[in-house]
């Protein structure tokens, strides 16, 4: 009988894959988002502005932070921070330490495989909120500083 769908040969070269770089992080460049706005910044005609890939880097990092994890169904199980575990933490202390082992874990479970370590943490108290500010190192020796609202 024959097969209802062919099978082709898959040409990597005709889609722009590169096997060779399997293994090494993609700093890819990506749209830059307005987070003040909540959407893509644009120029004055409209259209979508770009970041490099480090930035874009970046911006994949905070959105991390911001997410709480298995909140959306699009996100894997890897994606965000934990948020109900930290409501039930008591002192101011131990919701610092919780904080760091929750954005740490998220950050490192990069699916690009571009975070290498996550450190020098300080925690701001605010009204209703805690400023993180973090140092987030790359493995192509990259640094980024961040500085989220949690």
């Amino acid at each position: 009988m024959a097969e209802l769908y062919p099978s082709f040969p898959l040409e990597t070269d005709d889609i722009g894959i590169n096997l060779e770089k399997e293994g090494k992080p993609q700093y890819a460049p990506s749209c830059l988002f307005n987070f003040q706005t909540g959407d893509f910044a644009v120029d004055g005609a409209g259209a979508i502005l770009a970041c490099d890939g480090v930035e874009a880097w970046k911006q994949w990092c905070i959105k991390t932070i911001a997410t709480t994890r298995f909140a959306c169904l699009a996100y894997s199980g890897e994606i965000g921070i934990e948020r109900q575990r930290l409501e039930g933490v008591s002192s101011y202390e131990a919701l610092c330490l919780e904080l760091e082992k929750e954005i740490t874990e998220a950050l490192l479970a990069d699916p690009a495989g571009r975070t290498y370590a996550v450190c020098d943490f300080s925690f701001t108290r605010q009204q209703d909120s805690i400023l993180v500010t973090c140092k987030v190192l790359g493995k192509e020796q990259q640094q980024i500083e961040l500085a989220v609202e949690v």
